[in-house]
């Protein structure tokens, strides 16, 4: 799965109650995030910022005279106030209920990424943590045909590599599930040849799922 900033954001916070971006980073196609109701504006502002000024420390941000400022005391320096932009500072909150009906029906492709210890006891996680990694060496390292990345996973990853930690878990992954060989280079290809219809069937699957639980509720009424 490819994330974008957004996502990736999301991703790393999986588990924090919070989750505040500001509105800089909703820019092109990001904008869809808060066209959608996913990410909602809020009262809060970053607290420091990097010095505008160029020094390199961090400096103060307060809002007074209607707008936005950031103080910086150029180490040991007198202070400086700059006036910064609303988009700078200004904070937007993930509304993680719109967030998750967006998943559900499709709109979003996404879903939380797993721990190495989730992954260990739970072969499906394990498999998606494979087919995610088989994705993104496509991408990063420019190989196309899923029979070579099953290879550079299995023992072409050399210690220096950026996918050498994810390669070297994934092989102990396969022994701990006993995955067979011909069974490991299913999965890879089918994180390429049947990508799309497996997300389809699973968007399906949620979509009726939620028409019942909808449906079931209305009829107690």
């Amino acid at each position: 799965m490819k994330y974008d900033e957004v996502l990736s954001s999301i991703a790393w916070k999986a588990k924090a109650d919070n989750v505040l971006l500001p509105r800089k980073v909703f820019v092109g196609e990001l904008e869809r995030y808060l066209a959608s109701g996913v990410f909602k504006k809020t009262n809060a502002f970053l607290s420091e910022v990097m010095c505008p000024g160029g020094c390199g420390e961090l400096a103060v941000v307060a809002k007074r005279d209607g707008g936005y400022f950031a103080t910086c005391g150029h180490t040991n320096g007198p202070m400086v106030d700059y006036e910064i932009l609303p988009d700078e500072v200004e904070l937007y909150a993930l509304d993680r209920v719109q967030f998750e009906e967006l998943c559900a029906t499709g709109e979003i492709d996404f879903h939380y990424p797993s721990t190495p210890e989730e992954r260990k006891v739970d072969p499906v996680k394990a498999k998606e943590f494979l087919q995610d990694t088989a994705r993104d060496i496509a991408e990063k390292k420019l190989i196309n045909r899923p029979a070579q990345i099953a290879e550079y996973i299995l023992s072409g990853a050399g210690s220096g590599d950026i996918a050498f930690a994810d390669c070297k878990e994934i092989r102990n992954l396969k022994r701990i599930h006993r995955w067979r060989d011909t069974s490991f280079r299913t999965y890879v290809r089918q994180a390429f040849a049947n990508g799309s219809s497996e997300k389809t069937a699973k968007r399906r699957s949620k979509i009726e799922s939620k028409r019942k639980r909808i449906s079931k509720e209305l009829s107690k009424l």
